[in-house]
């Protein structure tokens, strides 16, 4: 989150507006020739597909043609550049009207698909094709037909009603078109009704692969549209006309692994969990955003890995997985079969290494590092494991440290004040040599030249500051069990605690689970996930807070959320043999309003406070 905040940005209504009347005359007594103003602005009426385009980070984004006086940035070239390399399709942007002013310059109206972000932005000086600030960008590459997909029939995965691309169809694959959504939002009746592919493609950004289907009953053509590929189930063999019988254990899930390029098929594992049931899923959905537990991406990848260098030696890396292969992996369900695209061409993970994924908050990879230890051995894990706990040894967590912060350096991203969390450390410890492992980072808050880091504190009589937290729980335990502990056994809401020995010195009775309650929502209140770059800026001298919290509340930046933290309801009695309680975990998390903001300097953080919310938001 960057708010723009000039002391010239407060004046007069007349000044906020979006261009200068064309052909106004200038009541000042200033050279008209030196005056820059718009001398047209329309409309853009060529084909809409046309218009999409991506920022280059050449120039920033303006609530107005930036030339013009009392143009306020909306979002910074640095902001831009990373928007550009998003690995997110709802990143992707719209350009829909155009300006010139008397200077030649032109300047276009973007939006980004998500409407996160909005206005004008440098174009060049012709408007033959775009330029400056912004580039055409095909947000979808079109392909061509296996021989499997186009002589194949394949029925929808999973029916249902969930908007995640597998489920239901799409006019266009999802966010590669402005505005333009479902085909059907509700694929239930269609269980078992089959379907011929006719199209393929990726999406630029996730370089997942997408396919449009047609019925084979005319009376279910109403379903036609584009789906992901890993969500259909072929229902034959290669056009033969005989069905598919792959049966899959309850407590496992049957990874077919294709080619991204021809979607041919490479290999196949079977991943097996215990302590799961059928049709639950692999991973846990949180802020609407698909994750899988540190345990089961590391196994997932070190079988890929062993399966993928068998099949297809020096081909194909697991370390390739992008948060849309994450996110099909972990809403794949026990008891069925999915299907993951890998690409090649990544260079495999170094003897003795461990590879380390520096992701963003919304889990899309930002970079990596291979962590080499030369007396490792390969399969054995990082750290130690002593009991629950897993710890690193202070050399590596140094040198780790050390490694990630130099790799973050200009990507807009850091480590929680600079340095390793504890929960980084436990999740480092348990990764293996040859394998992989993910860390969460965080917005920066190192400002740029004339912006003012945010300090988030709590509007309380006795404010407390509150601690920036990557990754989507709190940071708390209780009676020796994390919250992503209790996030990790937490697979259908329920949990019987009294099955599991571990637990039982943790929630006893009623008093212990209202204990831990209390001990949780205390941790919620202290910390909060960035919205973005928590900055204000750009400017020179001093500002008003109050001028500060009037732009704050007009934009995304008048709120956080906290991360999510369990509530515990202790159930005693006979809920079945040799049991006799259990606890209902439901996730929430808390909202913070910006209320008040201190009076500051630009170049130096300033402390904002904020309310919060008296009803959390529950999160399943």
């Amino acid at each position: 989150m960057r708010m723009d905040l000039k002391k010239s940005l407060f004046v007069s209504a007349t000044a906020l507006g979006l261009f200068t009347a064309i052909g106004a005359v200038n009541s000042t007594t200033a050279n008209a020739k030196t005056r820059v103003r718009v001398t047209s602005n329309r409309a853009m009426t060529s084909d809409a597909s046309s218009r999409n385009v991506n920022f280059t980070g050449s120039s920033a984004l303006y609530n107005k043609a930036g030339t013009l006086k009392g143009a306020r940035k909306v979002a910074s070239t640095s902001r831009l550049s990373r928007l550009a390399g998003t690995q997110s399709s709802t990143d992707n942007v719209r350009a829909y009207r155009v300006a010139r002013t008397n200077r030649g310059s032109i300047y276009y109206k973007v939006v980004t698909f998500n409407g996160n972000y909005r206005g004008w932005i440098y174009g060049g000086k012709s408007t033959a094709d775009f330029g400056g600030g912004v580039r055409q960008y095909d947000t979808f590459q079109t392909g061509a037909l296996s021989d499997a997909q186009k002589n194949g029939t394949f029925t929808i995965a999973n029916p249902g009603t969930t908007n995640d691309g597998k489920t239901v169809t799409y006019k266009q694959p999802a966010w590669t078109q402005y505005k333009v959504g479902r085909q059907i939002t509700d694929s239930s009746p269609l269980k078992g009704a089959t379907f011929k592919i006719d199209q393929v493609g990726t999406r630029t950004r996730e370089n997942d692969q997408w396919v449009h289907i047609t019925a084979t009953d005319t009376s279910k053509s109403a379903a036609n549209g584009w789906i992901l590929f890993s969500g259909l189930t072929s229902a034959t063999n290669s056009g033969s006309g005989s069905t598919t019988t792959d049966t899959v254990a309850d407590n496992a899930i049957k990874i077919n692994v294709v080619d991204s390029s021809n979607s041919q098929p490479i290999t196949s594992i079977t991943y097996t969990k215990n302590g799961v049931k059928k049709d639950d899923t692999l991973g846990l959905l949180t802020n609407g955003v698909w994750t899988l537990q540190t345990a089961d991406q590391n196994a997932l990848q070190t079988q890929l890995a062993a399966a993928l260098k068998t099949a297809a030696p020096n081909s194909y890396y697991p370390s390739t997985l992008t948060a849309a292969q994450i996110q099909t992996l972990a809403q794949g369900k026990f008891g069925s079969t999915i299907t993951l695209v890998v690409t090649k061409g990544t260079a495999p993970i170094a003897d003795k290494a461990v590879r380390v994924y520096l992701v963003d908050p919304n889990g899309n990879n930002i970079k990596y590092i291979d962590y080499t230890n030369t007396s490792a051995v390969n399969g054995n894990t990082l750290g130690t494991q002593n009991g629950s706990t897993w710890t690193l040894a202070a050399s590596d967590a140094t040198a780790l440290q050390d490694q990630i912060n130099k790799a973050l350096v200009g990507t807009g991203y850091a480590l929680p004040n600079g340095a390793l969390t504890a929960a980084n450390q436990t999740t480092l410890a348990q990764a293996t040599f040859g394998g992989t492992s993910k860390i969460y980072t965080v917005a920066n808050n190192v400002p740029e030249a004339g912006y003012s880091a945010m300090l988030p504190y709590t509007n309380d009589a006795t404010p407390g500051v509150l601690t920036v937290k990557a990754g989507p729980t709190i940071d708390a335990s209780y009676n020796g069990h994390s919250v992503s502990d209790i996030r990790s056994w937490d697979q259908s809401w329920a949990i019987d605690w009294s099955s599991k020995d571990k637990l039982n010195t943790s929630v006893k009775d009623e008093a212990d689970a209202e204990a831990a309650n209390k001990l949780f929502l205390g941790a919620a209140r202290s910390q909060y996930i960035a919205n973005g770059n928590m900055q204000i800026g750009s400017g020179n001298g001093t500002f008003k807070g109050a001028d500060v919290l009037k732009t704050l509340t007009s934009s995304n930046g008048g709120t956080l959320n906290s991360p999510i933290y369990p509530v515990l309801t202790y159930n005693s009695g006979w809920f079945g043999s040799g049991v006799n309680r259990t606890v209902t975990v439901k996730w929430y998390h808390l909202v913070y309003t910006a209320a008040k903001v201190d009076d500051g300097t630009y170049g130096t953080p300033v402390k904002v406070y904020y309310d919060v919310s008296s009803q959390p938001v529950q999160d399943n």
